[in-house]
C-alpha cells in the first residue's frame, strides 16, 4: 500500500499510525496536482475527506486527472469524493457560526467545531474557518480552509480533462444514487480508452 501527501506532518502521523497497527506502508511526499512515481501503477487510487477539494484551478485538476491516469493499472480504478455543493450553504451570511461537529477529546473534554463561510461564486471557492472551543476556552484555535465547490453537471468535465472518464457516481458511501439531497459526489473513475 503506497499513501501520499504533500505535508511532511501528515505523512509523519501516517506513518506513526500504521506502525502502532503493524501496517507496511510505503510513503511519499507529493503534490496532487503532478506526481510521478517512477512507473508505478495502482489498481486502486483512493483520494478521500474531499481531499481534491483543495485543488483550485481548471490547471490544478488536469494536472491531477492526468497524474492519476499515468498510475492507473489498464483496468485500474480512482475512488474519490466531494461534497455536494449545498446552494442554501453557499448563500449563507458568511458572519453567522454553523455547527460543524463535536468531538470527545482525551484531555479537553468535548470539543464544538463550528465554521462561517464565505463563497466566491466566480472561482466557486469556499473560505472557510472553522473555530474549535471548549467550555473552558472559546476559539482556541482556528483553521482557515479554501475549498473548491464542483457541480454535479461540471465533474465529468473536469475528470475528462485530465484523461479519465467517470465510470460511476454515487449520493454516499452506501452506493445510494446521486440526488439532489445528496451530502457528496462519490466518483468512480477509470482510463479514457
Amino acid at each position: 500500500m503506497t499513501g501520499g501527501d504533500l505535508s511532511a506532518t501528515m505523512l509523519e502521523h501516517a506513518r506513526r499510525s500504521a506502525e502502532a497497527q503493524a501496517v507496511q506502508l510505503d510513503l511519499v511526499q507529493l503534490d496532487m496536482r503532478h506526481f510521478d512515481l517512477n512507473g508505478r501503477t495502482f489498481d486502486t487510487t483512493i483520494v478521500a475527506v474531499n481531499s481534491v477539494l483543495h485543488l483550485h484551478s481548471l490547471d490544478d485538476f488536469k494536472g491531477f486527472f492526468q497524474s492519476v491516469a499515468r498510475h492507473l493499472s489498464p483496468k485500474g480504478r480512482l475512488v474519490f469524493d466531494a461534497f455536494f455543493p449545498n446552494v442554501a450553504m453557499l448563500s449563507s451570511d458568511p458572519d453567522r457560526r454553523q455547527l460543524v461537529g463535536a468531538i470527545v477529546h482525551d484531555t479537553q473534554g468535548k470539543i464544538i467545531v463550528e465554521e462561517t463561510l464565505r463563497y466566491e461564486p466566480l472561482t466557486q471557492i469556499s473560505h472557510v474557518d472553522w473555530y474549535w472551543s471548549t467550555s473552558a476556552k472559546k476559539d482556541f484555535w482556528r483553521t482557515p480552509l479554501q475549498v473548491r465547490n464542483i457541480f454535479p453537471q461540471e465533474m465529468p468535465l473536469l475528470i475528462a480533462s485530465g484523461g479519465l472518464r467517470l465510470v460511476d457516481r454515487f449520493g454516499d458511501f452506501d452506493r445510494s444514487p446521486l440526488a439532489a439531497g445528496s451530502a457528496r459526489q462519490v466518483c468512480v473513475c477509470a482510463d479514457q480508452g
